[in-house]
């Protein structure tokens, strides 16, 4: 019987039918639809120099903690410590060696470039 089902058809018309019917959309409405993983505000918690990036800890305004990677120079702006602030990510390349550039190896991150505080 099952069989039956599915070679029936009105089960191929009526698939058919829902297929053609579901709402595609655009590739422009895809991207504005996509969420993005990584906070543009928050408060600034602490700033830590490591061996490929500064790290930046941040709560965002629904609580949650979170631990960026950002350019080295970003990691100067102590006055902003426990203060709201606005973030702009870059693509960046990062060696991938732990400190020694003379391996080649790089990985492609999303980095904290820019650092502005938020004025209420």
């Amino acid at each position: 019987m099952l069989n039956r089902l599915a070679t029936s058809p009105y089960t191929l018309i009526w698939t058919l039918a829902i297929a053609t019917c579901l709402p595609v959309l655009p590739s422009y409405a895809r991207k504005i639809l996509k969420t993005n993983p990584f906070p543009t505000s928050g408060k600034l918690i602490e700033l830590t120099n490591g061996d490929l990036m500064c790290y930046v800890d941040i709560i965002d305004f629904r609580g949650k903690k979170y631990t960026l990677g950002a350019d080295f120079e970003i990691c100067n702006r102590t006055r902003y410590l426990n203060q709201r602030v606005r973030l702009t990510y870059r693509k960046t390349k990062v060696s991938k060696c732990q400190g020694n550039d003379a391996c080649g190896k790089s990985i492609v991150k999303n980095l904290i470039v820019k650092m502005d505080l938020i004025r209420k």
